[in-house]
C-alpha cells in the first residue's frame, strides 16, 4: 500500500511540480492549496505524513489541520520554515528552497521509518552531499540530525 503524503502549498505550479515528484517515486499524493481543502481531503482517512511549504498562511494551515487531527501522529516536513516555528509546531524535517526532488523524496522516507525502503541512512547519504543545512527532530525535538 503506498505512502499518503498531504502536501499544502499555495503555490500551484510548486505544488504540482512537487506532487508528480513524490506519485512518480510511489506516493501517493493529497494536493491543498490552504487549510480547509486539506481538512476536506483528510477527513475520511489521515495521511501517513504532511508535507507543508511555508507561505503566509501555512502556520495557520498547519495549526488547524494538527487541531482537527488530534490525538493523531502524523509526521510534518515544512519547506522553508523558521526554526522557531519548525519545533513549535512539531515539523519532523526542515527544507530549505530550493529543494532537490531526491532530497525531498529521501526526507519523506526518513520520517517513516517503519516503511520498506525508508532508511535513515539513504536520507544522510542524500543530505550530507548539500551544502545548506538541515535538520531532522526526532517525536521529542531532539535532534536526529544536523547537516550544517
Amino acid at each position: 500500500m503506498p505512502v499518503t503524503v498531504l502536501y499544502i502549498d499555495g503555490n500551484e505550479s510548486n505544488r504540482r511540480q512537487r506532487a508528480q515528484t513524490l506519485r512518480d517515486t510511489g506516493f501517493l499524493v493529497l494536493e491543498a492549496a490552504d487549510a480547509s481543502h486539506a481538512l476536506s481531503l483528510t477527513q475520511a482517512a489521515p495521511p501517513d505524513i504532511a508535507l507543508i511549504a511555508v507561505g503566509p498562511n501555512s502556520f495557520e494551515a498547519l495549526r488547524q489541520w494538527k487541531a482537527h487531527s488530534a490525538g493523531v501522529r502524523i509526521p510534518v516536513a515544512l519547506i522553508s520554515p523558521p526554526v522557531d516555528e519548525m519545533a513549535h509546531l512539531g515539523a519532523g524535517a526542515c527544507l530549505r528552497e530550493p529543494v532537490d526532488p531526491p532530497v525531498l523524496v529521501a526526507t519523506l522516507r526518513s520520517l517513516l521509518p517503519n516503511r520498506p525502503g525508508a532508511t535513515p541512512h539513504e536520507a544522510v547519504a542524500v543530505l550530507e552531499s548539500i551544502a545548506e543545512g538541515y535538520v531532522l527532530l526526532d517525536d521529542n525535538f531532539r535532534f536526529r540530525y544536523v547537516n550544517a
